[in-house]
């Protein structure tokens, strides 16, 4: 049974990661100064932690790829949250450095991206339990 809002959770989730990977990537050196700010890394660990995130939000991608897209659901159902407990964090620390998460597309506070890890991780569960459930089709189509 093809849902159409499981598609349109699908691609707006795998959009999501995407656009962050993307301006992570496009500007690493911010994103690995907010990792060392904010995370309080030591600077060695900085850049494998950066590509370790940026690959994993790609890795929600495969929410488009039909037969991988419980994995891709996985993926970024984890991602956020990993992203919710570190932006609690943040918030409850009274963190003031604005989180990176959409690299300097745009910046949000703490509690701002605490919500939206919140909503981000209703979304993959609502689409890992669909698809476990078997409501989505093999690949992806959109019409």
């Amino acid at each position: 049974m093809k849902s159409p809002a499981l598609t349109i959770a699908r691609i707006s989730l795998a959009g999501v990661f995407a656009l962050a990977a993307l301006t992570k990537t496009l500007d690493f050196g911010e994103f690995a100064v907010t990792l060392r700010r904010s995370m309080l890394l030591p600077e060695q660990f900085v850049p494998v932690v950066g590509v370790a995130l940026i690959l994993i939000e790609v890795s929600a991608a495969l929410l488009l790829a039909g037969r991988y897209a419980r994995q891709g659901a996985l993926a970024a159902l984890t991602l956020s949250c990993v992203f919710f407990g570190y932006s609690l964090w943040r918030w409850l620390q009274d963190i003031s450095a604005p989180c990176s998460c959409f690299g300097v597309l745009f910046r949000l506070a703490a509690w701002q991206s605490t919500i939206l890890c919140v909503v981000l991780a209703a979304i993959a569960t609502w689409i890992t339990v669909a698809l476990s459930a078997g409501y989505a089709v093999q690949h992806l189509e959109v019409s």
